[in-house]
């Protein structure tokens, strides 16, 4: 396909500093990623509040990829994000302007220290961030070599999940 813009939310790592060289060493092509600013602050994404603002920014940039990252962060500072309703409530308008835009939305979620095996409960907070979502990926340790992760497609409302892992290394 044609490639696309992406809009980048980020409320934890530095854009100069972190996000973008990396994106570049990636190969990435940084004139079609936006980092988002509202209200003047750097990555101050407030979910549902600042909706409108950041489906203009998507507009104007040509982007149909949205990056939360973390999700959390970019919710609204008196969501309960441990109550399924309120999480739901707050991601169903996100959804619907996603599909709008013929864009899709990926929310970076943090594992929380449940002790569990199921990646679906790993998350922090409700259930409901990964029953609302229509796919999910996991990234975690590899068992078998301890200087690699491995990439899983842990849940997919869209398609069959029997696609293997990725293993990959981070390199300096």
């Amino acid at each position: 396909g044609e490639p696309t813009g992406a809009v980048y939310a980020t409320a934890e790592d530095s854009w100069a500093r972190t996000l973008a060289p990396r994106m570049a060493a990636a190969g990435a092509d940084l004139d079609k990623i936006f980092f988002i600013q509202v209200d003047g602050l750097n990555g101050g994404l407030s979910i549902p509040g600042d909706l409108q603002a950041l489906v203009e920014k998507m507009k104007t940039t040509g982007s149909r990829l949205l990056v939360l990252d973390p999700l959390g962060a970019h919710l609204g500072s008196t969501l309960d994000t441990h109550r399924d309703a309120a999480v739901r409530q707050a991601l169903a308008p996100l959804a619907g302007y996603m599909d709008e835009l013929g864009a899709a939305c990926m929310g970076v979620v943090h594992w929380s220290k449940a002790p569990t095996t199921v990646a679906l409960d790993r998350v922090n907070g409700s259930r409901a961030f990964t029953a609302a979502a229509r796919a999910m990926l996991a990234v975690g340790d590899d068992p078998k070599d301890p200087t690699s992760k491995l990439l899983i497609l842990a849940k997919s409302n869209l398609g069959c999940l029997d696609v293997p892992a990725l293993r990959y290394r981070t390199e300096g």
